[in-house]
């Protein structure tokens, strides 16, 4: 009761400082966060951190849910989405709406994890690398929770939402893949059970995750950014690749259907009781 309390109110103080903060204010701390991010992972790969690069670092713990090396390269979309979305920002008159600023502020705190996520995961604390990542997932969820509550409509809906739902379903799929490398560094074999079984019950993990997340926030472009991240599996060189992508087509289906269906439901509920 104590620890539920605590979150309460830390929850209420969260959203009273934001409500005081200014709009332009938040905007441009989010532009400046994400061009630091943007700084961290040239650095990642130019350097590299730690003197190691963040694919050999996958490589060295890699199991049958990592995915191909051409994933990774959704990463470029990604940036180049959240660019957009920092700039279409600063166009957009002040004050706007509530929904939108707290938004903002989760999608702030995603990208400095992004951030410390690198530092841990270079330094080879895989340890904690899993729950950075789960808190960028969590602070990305929340953030897109914001924004289908916000009147968004037309450009402001592709260049507010799209972004972040996209960013929202690939670190679904890395969450599971880290959850993976972090097995792994410790050593777990998996016995008794295959290492394709552990594949196979991860990509429900993922599809259970991808399933979740679409029924209450939906989008295209978060299934859309998730189904890339599970074919990348798919592709990958395994000689249970069949088995593997049977399950992952199962998990797609999964997350397509509750999108599809769950979302024009929920729709037509509240036009009724409107």
């Amino acid at each position: 009761l104590p620890r539920v309390c605590f979150g309460v109110q830390l929850r209420f103080r969260l959203r009273r400082r934001i409500k005081r903060m200014n709009s332009r204010t938040l905007k441009w701390t989010n532009l400046i966060v994400f061009l630091t991010t943007i700084a961290m992972n040239v650095a990642a790969v130019t350097l590299p951190l730690a003197g190691r690069t963040t694919q050999e670092i996958s490589a060295r713990f890699e199991h049958l849910f990592t995915p191909a090396s051409y994933a990774f390269s959704i990463w470029s979309v990604l940036y180049t989405l959240l660019l957009v979305n920092a700039i279409d920002a600063l166009r957009r008159p002040d004050p706007e709406d509530q929904n939108v600023n707290q938004a903002r502020v989760y999608l702030i705190f995603a990208n400095i994890l992004n951030t410390l996520w690198l530092v841990t995961w270079h330094n080879l604390l895989i340890g904690l690398s899993l729950p950075t990542m789960i808190a960028i997932l969590i602070c990305l969820a929340l953030a897109y929770k914001h924004l289908e509550r916000a009147p968004l409509t037309g450009w402001a809906h592709w260049a507010q939402r799209v972004p972040v739902a996209a960013y929202l379903g690939w670190i679904a799929v890395a969450t599971i893949a880290n959850a993976g490398n972090l097995l792994v560094s410790l050593g777990f074999t998996g016995a008794p059970l295959e290492p394709s079984t552990w594949a196979l019950l991860l990509a429900l993990v993922a599809g259970g995750i991808g399933a979740g997340l679409s029924r209450t926030l939906g989008g295209v472009a978060f299934c859309a950014s998730l189904a890339w991240g599970l074919v990348g599996v798919l592709n990958r060189p395994s000689s249970d690749a069949a088995l593997i992508g049977l399950y992952i087509a199962l998990a797609l289906v999964a997350v397509f259907v509750s999108s599809r269906w769950w979302k024009p439901a929920r729709a037509s509920v509240e036009r009724q009781t409107a």
